[in-house]
């Protein structure tokens, strides 16, 4: 290959970081909450440990009328250290001498490569918001996804997260889980954000995200007014098509509608708070992908795309929920 068809292949190889700098907030919705809220950091070590917070406990706080009296006070332990494991993914597309016969010139090469590394970009899109969405991590090489701490219905037995087993632990204590049997999305969601929405100023305790498959989204979209646009304006300008749900971003994703680690996500419409989750990942500045390229020009040249070693953690599961639908006819 050619000096400037090296040139070229560095050319392809930068808007390929572009690329993958881009993708956290303009492909995938999870990740671009996430990170609208501050929670993509850095931690280094060889575990990823955090504190996941307990339900308040009336020993800690109480009353205080001052003076002589003593200040009601009882440690208890209202954290457990949690561990995760970093995770990382990876691919590569390759040039071969077949390829530059088949595309001769600088022009057709460029184009290839071009087209070699948005394949590239898409399919790992792709990976990741499967991952994120229907995956509970029981694989031994993916992130930890939603699943692993929602405690869906439907999931036998129990799933685990880092450690805290559903439905015994008390950290997952308050989870909030609903399911009418009726057939009502619109009813069941709105009563079902007013129950998540607790804490002194509704905030802290209100889902700010809601994802669900494709059919329900449709359904629940069917019943609005057609005259009024239910939407977000903020991710309608990232390119996230949603609807409102008490003030409150509902969108689809074909990743929600599958099967994955025994969990049916199909039968689930997820009420995240992503004020509690962090993407902690171990690369000291940057995004969590970065890509690397692998210069050999003979006989192949390889792009090799690595995304950086990352988990997602939950800060306090039992503000997550589910609103289960396995009763229900939404769609």
């Amino acid at each position: 290959m050619a000096a400037a068809d090296d040139r070229m292949t560095a050319a392809v190889h930068n808007e390929f970081v572009s690329g993958f700098t881009d993708i956290v907030r303009e492909a995938n919705v999870f990740l671009y909450k996430v990170a609208e809220e501050g929670g993509i950091v850095r931690k280094s070590g060889e575990q990823i440990e955090w504190r996941v917070r307990d339900t308040k406990d009336s020993t800690t706080v109480a009353a205080w009328g001052g003076g002589m009296e003593p200040i009601p006070f009882t440690q208890v332990n209202k954290w457990q250290v949690a561990t995760q494991p970093f995770r990382g993914y990876a691919g590569s597309y390759t040039l071969s001498k077949t390829d530059e016969w088949k595309n001769d010139g600088p022009n057709a090469i460029f184009d290839l490569q071009k087209g070699l590394a948005e394949t590239l970009l898409s399919d790992l899109q792709e990976l990741l918001e499967d991952d994120f969405l229907a995956n509970n991590g029981s694989d031994g090489v993916s992130v930890m996804g939603l699943p692993s701490f929602i405690d869906f219905a439907d999931s036998v037995p129990d799933l685990s997260y880092a450690g805290l087993t559903q439905g015994t632990v008390a950290q997952w204590s308050n989870q909030y889980k609903a399911s009418s049997g009726q057939a009502n999305i619109v009813g069941d969601m709105i009563d079902f954000v007013t129950t998540c929405s607790r804490g002194p100023d509704r905030r802290r305790g209100k889902p700010n995200l809601i994802i669900g498959k494709r059919g329900f989204w449709a359904t629940y979209n069917k019943y609005l007014v057609n005259s009024v646009r239910y939407r977000d304006e903020k991710m309608a300008n990232a390119g996230f098509e949603n609807v409102m749900v008490c003030n409150v971003p509902f969108v689809w994703s074909d990743s929600a509608d599958q099967t994955a680690n025994s969990v049916d996500i199909s039968k689930h419409i997820m009420f995240l708070n992503t004020r509690y989750m962090r993407i902690v990942k171990s690369n000291p500045k940057g995004g969590i992908f970065v890509p690397i390229s692998d210069d050999r020009v003979s006989p192949v040249a390889k792009v090799f795309a690595y995304i950086s070693q990352f988990n997602l953690v939950c800060l306090s599961p039992r503000q997550q929920g589910d609103l289960d639908a396995t009763a229900n006819t939404y769609a």
